[in-house]
């Protein structure tokens, strides 16, 4: 509750302070409903300074603050539900896997779930977990109400924005920024309660001036699960806890299962709070320095095959962060400092995190010739000693580990005539490990038609980083009778993808915004593990040589992914907008290693079909509905590999995901001036089908709430 205090002793502190505003004709919070306003709608993250999106070299979807406000998004996994591209699963209350353009759990009997290809950035700032790669999305120290926009490139843009950005970037541009306005006080606060205990705050106090301004946000955030029971890996069922209980061997085994479970309701818990001040000299000599904080519980579905696959993770970090721009000239700074615990109860999971980042950029322009050189440099460090006892074989590093990078960057533009532009990036990676460099490189360009038509075209290739967990695990499996080591290999070459695409946006008779894409993609270099060492021991009267010793290995694995997206704004009428977006796609695997032979196969573990349609329509001035529906196609899952009873092929345990399709609703009224009561609604029709297997089934949320704005 100390947490719900402090954003409301932020809100109603602001309020003595603040002059309302005047009440506008129409809600500040909606949608805008002009088609001139989308074909105008400025984006920076393709091409890495203001454009409009319909001239944007690269495909690129924009969530928008009033789509943002009129969704009802509950966490900010759940915004990339509203465009296309885009697979989004809910695999407890409130927690999300998302990957952009499939072609994620190629191993699909592995536990990780993480996707470990998409880059996100918080106002161009990296937040990535190097461990195993990937973004837990409840360390994001930011709200859904602290966000002003968010910009998705689909495809690799490694080039662009560094190692990990695989199959897209995902940009969260937050409000903490300058205001060219004369003086600006504002507040803002949002307030939600509603079923599974459901509780939702977050408020922000912003002062702005011409040259000087700052801010102050805080936000809390707890949901329980949709159900109690837990999936038993044994027994390919749920059960209940007290169940899971009677089948530990020993008193201890019940402690360490109940420290891994300590709430069994619980879906997440997360509180964070933000700070900015910024200073511009002039219009040239631009400086802001933001700082904050996170804490965080969830239980999920992650990692880890111990009786449930359900694990709770935490996560305590601190940043810092210092964007300057003087001229020219760029230069972001970033340190952030913590620990994360990826399976509370079980030892060695458990490691402090520092993580250093600094880029700078020079942007150089001759006429119609713009010229970006630039220099990155990253560092993660790991260290584990203090939460394990090595004696007892625990932990994953057992020492300090990290992962440094290094690499000079370089960005060309030109448009040699009004219609035709051309972009290159390329940006050369230098690693302490593996010892081989790698380049990252983009290719782009546009035709302009007209000022309603555009052609595009892009080829890039990009690379993933080195993971501690891959690269330095040395880890004693002690979970079985005889002990077993996991051991990394820091000679591994990062996976790499190439990919080809072809859009084409356009504007037709002032009702219809279209953007379609058609894209080809190949990915190569992937690890799995390998056992490398069989042991004899004595098992009663006998010797039986058993597995000793795994490491991971790449393997000659490739995928091959064809497929387009489309999205189609229509204004019907001036109170009335529909979007619709949908993804189509088909990825075959080459080489997947099955028992002991390869084979060639169709990926179907994640769907090939999904997109959505939003509504958003203002019956009358005060009152807005909001609906957003969500859907994917079946996707298959091996759960378990083993071999059959006459010992000649091995057998394959399959679950199937169900089609599915979520309706959202929100019903906005506005009571006073920018005030507003609203009625939340998530998956309307309480479809309880699994989106995600081994996780909760997820039904309906439903929530009351209110936002007061000054």
């Amino acid at each position: 509750m100390k947490k719900i205090f402090t954003i409301i002793f932020i809100t109603f502190f602001s309020f003595s302070n603040i002059k309302s505003q005047e009440d506008s004709l129409n809600m500040d919070y909606l949608m805008d409903l002009s088609l001139e306003d989308l074909i105008n709608l400025q984006v920076e993250t393709a091409s890495k300074k203001s454009e409009k999106m319909i001239e944007s070299p690269l495909s690129i979807s924009v969530i928008t603050e009033k789509e943002i406000k009129s969704s009802g998004a509950t966490s900010i996994a759940e915004l990339f539900r509203m465009v296309p591209g885009l697979i989004v699963r809910e695999k407890t209350n409130g927690n999300f896997d998302m990957h952009i353009r499939g072609n994620d759990n190629l191993f699909s009997n592995l536990l990780s779930s993480v996707n470990f290809m998409s880059l996100v950035m918080i106002d161009n700032r990296v937040v990535y977990n190097y461990f195993q790669g990937g973004t837990f999305w409840e360390t994001l120290p930011i709200s859904v109400n602290d966000i002003e926009k968010i910009e998705i490139i689909r495809g690799p843009s490694s080039s662009l924005y560094g190692p990990n950005a695989v199959s897209g970037v995902i940009n969260i541009i937050t409000k903490m920024k300058e205001n060219k306005n004369k003086e600006d006080l504002s507040v803002n606060s949002n307030f939600q309660f509603g079923s599974l205990n459901t509780k939702i705050a977050d408020a922000s106090l912003n002062y702005r001036k011409e040259k000087f301004g700052g801010g102050l946000n805080a936000n809390f955030n707890y949901k329980e699960r949709f159900q109690e029971e837990y999936f038993l890996t044994e027994e390919n069922r749920y059960a209940t806890l007290e169940y899971v209980y009677s089948l530990d061997a020993t008193k201890e085994d019940s402690m360490e299962t109940a420290e891994r479970h300590p709430n069994i309701n619980l879906a997440n818990d997360n509180f964070g709070v933000n700070s900015f001040i910024y200073y511009n000299h002039s219009d040239f000599i631009k400086n802001k320095l933001s700082f904050g904080m996170q804490n965080s519980e969830i239980q999920t579905v992650h990692m880890g095959r111990r009786k449930t696959y359900m694990n709770n993770r935490t996560s305590n970090t601190r940043y810092i962060n210092l964007n300057s721009d003087i001229y020219d000239f760029h230069l972001n700074a970033n340190f952030l400092s913590g620990d994360q615990n990826f399976i509370t109860g079980s030892s060695g999971f458990q490691s402090d995190i520092n993580n250093f980042s600094l880029d700078a950029e020079y942007n150089y322009k001759i006429k119609n010739l713009i010229i970006r050189p630039g220099f990155s440099y990253r560092k993660s460090i790991y260290d584990d000693r203090k939460h394990i006892d090595i004696e007892k074989g625990e932990g994953f590093l057992k020492d300090e580990k990290y992962i440094e990078n290094l690499a000079p960057t370089l960005r060309i533009e030109n448009t040699f005539f009004e219609k035709f532009r051309f972009i290159a990036s390329a940006r050369f990676d230098i690693y302490n490990k593996p010892d081989e460099n790698y380049l990252n490189y983009q290719i782009a360009s546009t035709y302009k038609i007209n000022k309603n038509n555009i052609l595009r075209a892009v080829y890039s290739r990009s690379n993933s980083s080195p993971f501690l967990y891959t690269f330095y695990t040395n880890f004693d499996m002690q979970t079985i009778p005889f002990p077993m080591y996991l051991i990394g290999n820091e000679n591994l070459k990062l996976m790499q993808m190439d990919m080809y695409e072809m859009g084409y946006r356009t504007k037709i008779a002032n009702k219809f915004l279209l953007d379609f894409e058609v894209f080809y993609n190949k990915t190569k270099n992937f690890s799995d593990v390998k056992l490398i060492e069989m042991q004899n021991i004595q098992m009663g009267p006998t010797q039986v040589e058993v597995p000793r010793r795994f490491q991971y290995t790449n393997i000659d694995m490739k995928s091959k992914q064809i497929g387009f997206s489309y999205s189609l704004n229509f204004i019907v009428k001036e109170n009335l907008q529909i979007k619709i977006f949908n993804t189509q796609q088909y990825t075959n695997v080459y080489n997947f290693p099955r028992g002991d032979s390869l084979i060639n196969k169709e990926h179907l573990y994640t769907p090939s079909f999904y997109g959505g349609i939003i509504v958003n329509y203002l019956p009358f001035e005060k009152f807005n509905i909001f609906s957003n529906l969500y859907f994917y196609g079946s996707q298959y899952s091996e759960n378990k590999e083993f071999r059959s009873e006459d010992n000649d092929e091995y057998i394959f345990d399959i679950s199937l995901i169900e089609p599915k399709a979520i309706i959202n609703l929100k019903l906005s009224y506005k009571i006073y001036k920018n005030n507003v009561l609203f009625l939340n609604i998530r998956n309307v029709l309480n479809d309880k089908k699994k989106e995600f297997n081994f996780a909760d089934d997820t039904g309906a949320l439903y929530l009351i709430g209110f936002n007061i704005n000054f």
